[in-house]
């Protein structure tokens, strides 16, 4: 085996299934990259840009909410709760959005809905710092 076995799965389909070089991920303690024969790990993962690198014409980018990666013998898995691929992000739907939630965030009383809300602003506003319109 050359290269990386890479799974990356959302609940709602399987994103990629196959050899990656090297696929940069964003860690909770910071972004990482793992390649073949990469030392095992578990960690979280933080919202951010993901990279699956094979060769320099057929690189792919995502950005990621949370979720968890797992590296070991050579196998790579990643498993996110929220996916978007970079070239589909509008920084103008995403000012709405964030928006919609800071409204929300100022009239919500329910600590649990007030604290999922935050966190999908903040996920919202990670996403807008990596965006492309």
């Amino acid at each position: 085996m050359e290269n990386l076995e890479l799974k990356l799965i959302s609940p709602d389909k399987e994103y990629y299934n196959g050899p990656a070089n090297m696929v940069v991920i964003p860690g909770e303690e910071g972004d990482f990259s793992a390649m073949k024969d990469h030392a095992p790990i578990v960690t979280y993962l933080r919202p951010g840009k993901l990279e699956i690198f094979n060769n320099e014409a057929d690189n792919i980018s995502f950005f990621v909410g949370s979720g968890f990666v797992k590296v070991l013998d050579n196998r790579c898995l990643i498993l996110v709760d929220y996916i978007k691929e970079i070239a589909e992000i509008d920084k103008k739907i995403l000012d709405k959005e964030i928006e919609d939630i800071e409204n929300k965030i100022e009239k919500e009383k329910d600590k649990t809905l007030l604290k999922k809300l935050i966190l999908k602003k903040k996920i919202l506003q990670e996403q807008h710092l990596i965006g492309i319109s």
